[in-house]
């Protein structure tokens, strides 16, 4: 939970069709202008790169999440064997 009480959402920041780039925009918009608590899941590195020479608000967080699944990947399959994906993590 965040000071005001809020309990941050969580972005799935390596899935979708243009991630992890347009979800890391979203939750920078969702932060800065909404003022709601956002915490990107998915590899830190990578996220931190596309942060890099962003104001980031305090409201934005990561959980690291180095595994990824991908669109090969049995769904169901990738649930119980990837434990460190970000749609498992977060």
């Amino acid at each position: 939970m965040t000071a005001r009480g809020q309990k941050p959402i969580a972005l799935d920041a390596m899935g979708g069709d243009r991630a992890p780039e347009e979800i890391v925009q979203g939750g920078l918009r969702a932060a800065r202008e909404l003022g709601i608590p956002v915490c990107l899941v998915g590899d830190r590195p990578r996220l931190e790169s596309l942060l890099s020479g962003e104001t980031v608000p305090d409201g934005l967080t990561i959980e690291h999440a180095p595994e990824t699944v991908t669109m090969e990947d049995h769904a169901a399959e990738s649930v119980r064997r990837k434990l460190q994906s970000s749609i498992v993590v977060g």
